[in-house]
């Protein structure tokens, strides 16, 4: 598999990269060359059988190409997902109220539950 990253990563560069003579294609395509060297790397795994998603093996590399952004990960969008998680712990934990302002964000304090018996 390192040979078949490093095969795939050589063919991410651009042909004005190559009459430059550069080894490694420009960082600021890394999501791009990152797509092409995981690519070429499955391709090598199910070309060995020793891939474990075997529903890839069908799939275009368009397709696949679709399937790795998908799961990539993106800094953009690590806000909404840390969000998202918090949201789904404290829908979780019932019901929640505010409690003070701590550096321009409301400090959250879930409501103690009553055990069953009590009043």
């Amino acid at each position: 598999m390192i040979y078949a990253s490093a095969e795939a990563l050589s063919t991410a560069l651009l042909p004005n990269e190559i009459e430059q003579n550069w080894l490694y294609p420009a960082i600021e395509r890394i999501r791009d060359v990152s797509v092409i060297v995981t690519r070429g790397v499955i391709r090598s795994a199910q070309a060995e059988k020793v891939d474990r998603e075997l529903a890839l093996r069908n799939i275009s590399d368009d397709e696949l190409d679709e399937y790795i952004r998908a799961r990539m990960y993106d800094p953009f969008k690590e806000h909404d997902r840390i969000t998202n998680e918090i949201n789904a712990l404290i829908k979780g934990i019932g019901a929640v109220e505010p409690q003070a302002e701590v550096g321009g964000a409301r400090e959250l304090k879930a409501k103690p539950n009553t055990a069953e018996g009590e009043s």
